[in-house]
């Protein structure tokens, strides 16, 4: 099982591989070490989803009948397709994604989303041009974090570094939000930041589709948004947010994943 910024699976594990798992738990002075071995059983394929049945042997106690786990892929898989795991948040951008895996997983990632300027349709990294009305500015080359961006319809280009500041200033303005607390002024907040990068950044890019996805979990649950007192525009509102992340989701996390949980909430 490989990284990908597209997961067929969660903690899952492909058939064939045996892994080896080492907990070491510390009782009073002394130290114990329990191994486990992990062997894929068999496999069983229903209409929507993969079932992968495992038998778990704790071998530093010698259990003979060992517990059992099931884990389900996120998506039907073939037999023998590869499975895919990621290491990263889906909704990065890919400059910021690349570079957290390369400091944080020591690897550069070079997967489709990856190598994709458009980011498989979904412009999660995508701004707008400041010059032209149509414009969207991609990366020449998404694998290279300093490669020019060129807008698509005139001739203005930037650096990567240079689009790399402008994400930091942004990501700083959403966490400063996001440790407000869970009340009407953060729902107005978030609003605002909307509001004040709708002309820079790409309507689904992954800053604009995060403070999307806070205002569909706010909308309906804090004093002066509940569903109770908001008006009928704002729950049109809520359900067209919901309508554009999940077609978001059904690109980056298809399938049983906790993203569309949060979208269909």
């Amino acid at each position: 099982m490989s990284h990908n910024c597209v997961a067929s699976t969660r903690h899952t594990i492909s058939p064939g591989e045996q892994f080896r798992l080492t907990l070491r738990t510390t009782v009073s002075s002394n130290r114990q070490l329990f191994v486990f071995k992990v062997y894929v059983l068999r496999t069983k394929v229903s209409s929507n989803t993969q079932l992968f049945v495992f038998k778990v042997d704790v071998t530093h106690h010698g259990v003979r009948n060992a517990p059992r786990l099931t884990l389900r892929t996120t998506v039907p898989v073939r037999c023998g397709q590869e499975l895919y795991t990621s290491y990263t948040h889906s909704l990065e951008p890919t400059l910021v994604r690349r570079e957290n895996l390369s400091r944080g997983k020591y690897f550069d990632c070079s997967c489709t989303r990856c190598k994709d300027p458009t980011e498989l349709g979904t412009h999660l990294g995508t701004l707008k041009c400041n010059k032209c009305d149509p414009g969207l500015i991609l990366s020449t080359n998404p694998l290279d974090p300093e490669a020019q961006w060129k807008c698509s319809h005139c001739e203005f280009s930037t650096g990567g570094g240079a689009v790399r500041r402008v994400l930091s200033v942004i990501q700083a303005e959403m966490d400063a939000v996001e440790w407000m607390p869970l009340d009407e002024q953060s729902v107005e907040a978030r609003e605002r930041l909307w509001r004040k990068y709708r002309s820079v950044l790409h309507p689904r890019h992954a800053f604009i589709t995060c403070i999307r996805l806070s205002l569909s979990q706010l909308y309906g649950r804090v004093p002066g948004y509940r569903l109770d007192e908001m008006p009928d525009i704002l729950h049109e509102r809520k359900i067209e947010i919901c309508k554009d992340l999940m077609a978001v989701a059904d690109v980056l996390e298809p399938g049983l994943t906790r993203l569309r949980g949060k979208c269909e909430s």
